[in-house]
Parts: structure tokens; C-alpha cells; sequence
């Protein structure tokens, strides 16, 4: 008969408590596609009404970014 162990049961194993910790603190993440002026103009353009005259949706802020 074969089985195989859950992978946080290997980790277990191997490293001790430690190794089950939640590890995403190490994890930085992405760079932000917008640096910090292009988010301070977006801000600035979302208060106003769309160049529509409507509200802003996601393709309305898409096409004012390209």
C-alpha cells in the first residue's frame, strides 16, 4: 500500500514548527505599475467627473493611463 504525506507534513518533518509559520512576510510583492506622481495624478483626475461627463469605470481609467 502507498500514501502520500501532505506536503506541510514533509515541511513538518524537516524543519519543525517553524517551516509551517506563514512565510509571506518574506514576500515583498510586485512593484507597482504607477509610481507615486502617476498615483497622485490619478487621484487628482478621479475627483473630477470622466472626460464623459459620467462616472468613472475601469476602461475610463484604463484608456486615461495609456
Amino acid at each position: 500500500m502507498t500514501f502520500s504525506l501532505n506536503p506541510s507534513v514533509l515541511c513538518y518533518n524537516q524543519f519543525d514548527t517553524s517551516a509551517l509559520a506563514d512565510q509571506r512576510y518574506h514576500n515583498p510583492g510586485k512593484e507597482p505599475n504607477l509610481t507615486d506622481v502617476e498615483q497622485a495624478q490619478l487621484w487628482q483626475v478621479l475627483e473630477d467627473k470622466a472626460p464623459d461627463g459620467g462616472l468613472w469605470n475601469g476602461r475610463k481609467v484604463a484608456d486615461w493611463l495609456s
